[in-house]
């Protein structure tokens, strides 16, 4: 007698969503789901904690091969930068060396002073040194001539954080009427 089995093909699995969820706790997801964990990487996150998945690929619910691996990048936290010395630095150049680092300058205050050449950075908020987020608020004082502390800076401000939407306006119950 002959025996006969008929495959139903590879198993297929569905892939389980990790993202924002510790790599201790994605790794057994991963492993429930019988599937494996391939390449992993690292990146700064604003949002996203250390040690927890930014994404992954292939992306949650899709229907793969039962083994098949999934590439994860997991979060290094906020990105930390030392802030550099400005002091002695033309505003334009100050503001460029910010801008490289993704910082923006927040704030720029005047003082007058006949010593030095107008637009030189003479103080700085932090200090040069100082471990900082580049979203965190910069402040430079620059020189003016005396008489031209209104003056606005030469360069336009911008802040380098995004501007949130108004809230939408709260539903209000109506009163019935007597």
């Amino acid at each position: 007698s002959v025996g006969v089995v008929v495959s139903l093909g590879v198993e297929v699995v569905i892939v389980p969503d990790v993202q924002r969820r510790s790599l201790i706790e994605a790794r057994l997801l991963i492993e429930q789901a019988r599937l494996s964990i391939g390449e992993l990487r690292e990146a700064f996150d604003r949002e996203v904690q250390g040690g927890f998945v930014i994404s992954q690929d292939p992306q949650p619910g899709a229907r793969v091969p039962r083994g098949r691996s999934l590439n994860l990048v997991i979060s290094k936290g906020p990105a930390v930068v030392e802030m550099p010395r400005l002091v002695g630095r033309p505003l334009q150049d100050a503001r460029r060396i910010l801008q490289e680092l993704g910082i923006t300058v927040s704030e720029v205050l005047t003082v007058p002073t006949a010593d030095l050449a107008p637009g030189v950075v003479v103080a700085q908020t932090p200090d040069a040194g100082t471990r900082m987020r580049p979203q965190d608020r910069v402040t430079v004082t620059v020189t003016v001539r005396p008489g031209e502390e209104q003056t606005p800076p030469p360069t336009p401000i911008v802040t380098a954080q995004p501007q949130q939407p108004p809230p939408p306006p709260a539903d209000r119950p109506t009163r019935g009427e007597k």
